[in-house]
């Protein structure tokens, strides 16, 4: 398949790159390759987005020291796919994230963790006829896809405060109330596709539901966030975000584990000045 150069009618949506450690920066950026002037980079002066930014957006922005430790392997890209509407050529094995950074597409740099942990380099996928979403850190490039980085998620719609919640008899009243529309699923299966850590988004939300929020919580242990269920939701749910107060409510109610008590003691003490074990002795003094 035949990639075009022409753009999309999609800008890229992400105006500003994320913000993250120094660390992770660095891990991420020894994953890359980045060829050297003359190997298919594109310029400042050539790219198509030059016009809407200058010279400096169309930088990958990694610290100079970082890319100098890159050496090419002597190998072409062998990957065409298409990121944000322009034509790209990554190398086999690069994740999205990586073969946008390769390609010096304008703004997509530092998007997160690259571990899948954070949720926030979303995308839209295009193979052929079949459209689904996921996480760039963790989708590998592949000859012809089609690949748009979303905007970052919007403003949560449902509003309330954990410290409201007094007693557990009105719990879910207060539930119906905040996510009205948890009730009106249409077990469509949209938010179980949608999810890249393959949580069963739709049994969670019926868990939650049904007052269920010790159990709703368990099943979305490994929510990332990244809040596309809430996305490919017909019924603007917010799965996510129920999850989301069903493990908050949980631990709202019961006591915490042990070793996160035994912790939250130890900032205690620091923050007043005294180690641990010097508390401790001066308990077994007096």
């Amino acid at each position: 398949m035949t990639t075009s150069k022409t753009r999309y009618p999609l800008p890229n949506p992400l105006d500003e790159a994320t913000s993250h450690s120094t660390r992770l920066q660095e891990t991420a950026a020894k994953s890359l390759v980045i060829p050297q002037a003359g190997e298919g980079a594109p310029s400042p002066q050539s790219s198509p987005a030059s016009g809407r930014g200058g010279e400096r957006e169309n930088q990958l922005l990694i610290p100079e020291s970082l890319r100098e430790s890159h050496v090419n392997d002597g190998h072409q890209p062998d990957v065409a796919l298409t990121i944000n509407g322009l034509a790209v050529n990554a190398h086999t094995g690069m994740t999205l994230v990586e073969a946008a950074w390769h390609a010096g597409v304008p703004r997509v740099t530092g998007v997160g963790c690259m571990e899948g942990v954070c949720g926030s380099c979303r995308v839209m996928l295009r193979r052929g006829k079949n459209v689904t979403v996921g996480l760039a850190c963790q989708t590998f490039a592949e000859d012809g896809i089609e690949v748009v980085f979303m905007p970052p998620a919007s403003a949560p719609r449902h509003h309330y405060d954990i410290g409201d919640f007094k007693d557990a008899w009105d719990i879910h009243a207060r539930f119906q109330d905040i996510f009205p529309e948890a009730s009106r699923c249409r077990h469509c299966h949209g938010c179980d596709n949608a999810c890249p850590k393959g949580i069963t988004v739709e049994n969670g939300v019926a868990l939650a539901a049904a007052g269920r929020y010790r159990d709703a919580g368990e099943a979305f242990f490994e929510c990332v966030m990244c809040e596309l269920c809430d996305v490919a939701c017909p019924e603007l749910i917010a799965p996510a975000h129920v999850g989301l107060f069903s493990r908050r409510i949980t631990a709202h109610f019961h006591l915490r584990p042990p070793n996160l008590i035994h912790r939250l003691e130890e900032l205690r003490r620091e923050r007043q000045g005294a180690t641990p074990i010097e508390s401790d002795e001066n308990d077994n003094e007096s």
